[in-house]
């Protein structure tokens, strides 16, 4: 049986609730969990670096000086790799670092981040927000309150404009939507938050 506390606005535990076993306590392979969460990283890079080899370095289409008689170097272009304003060998051009591996890696890995956090008492459900306007200081009090250290990951429904805009101001505080959710935030991170109206929705995405 997992059991996660259930808080008030006020962060004042209010009953236990049990969590699915399905999702949130399942066999931990932590090698499946670092496969899927590097591929989560490789997916994340830009690939935007880039350089320009000496065909691509404007000028040097004229031969410096003449090949014999002058006692230096031969030399065909000042745009030469081995010169001062000349072409890269070998640097790094524009890729993509995605690679595919399969979805139900992607969900079983899932899976094991969740009962990672509920076998360590690290979910919290949130019984529901009471934000008539938005407000940082109330958000911030509310995390304090419930003991929150370190990185936080908060799901939200993106109609909880006011809660939204409460918590979007801590920098120490990751908010996602239920369909985003994934391995790698939910293993980086301390504590997860969910309002308890979104719970069926993580599971439903969970499965």
């Amino acid at each position: 049986m997992v059991l996660a506390r259930v808080v008030d606005m006020e962060g004042q535990k209010v009953s236990d609730l049990e969590l699915a076993e399905e999702i949130f306590s399942v066999d931990i392979n932590e090698v499946l969990m670092q496969e899927v969460i590097k591929n989560y990283q490789a997916s994340q890079r830009q690939g935007t670096a880039s350089t320009k080899n000496r065909s691509a370095v404007s000028g040097g289409g004229i031969k410096p000086w003449r090949q014999k008689g002058t006692g230096r170097a031969r030399a065909g272009s000042i745009r030469s790799p081995l010169w001062r304003g000349g072409g890269t060998v070998f640097g790094p051009t524009p890729r993509d670092f995605s690679y595919a591996i399969p979805r139900k890696k992607k969900t079983r890995a899932r899976l094991m981040a969740l009962t990672d956090k509920a076998r360590q008492s690290k979910i919290v459900i949130v019984e529901g927000w009471k934000f008539d306007t938005p407000s940082t200081r109330r958000a911030r009090e509310f995390l304090e309150r419930i003991s929150a250290r370190g990185k936080v990951l908060l799901i939200l429904d993106p109609q909880d404009r006011n809660a939204l805009s409460s918590f979007r101001n801590l920098n120490y505080v990751r908010i996602i939507l239920p369909p985003t959710l994934n391995t790698y935030d939910i293993v980086n991170c301390d504590m997860v938050v969910i309002p308890q109206h979104l719970l069926d929705t993580v599971i439903e995405v969970c499965r």
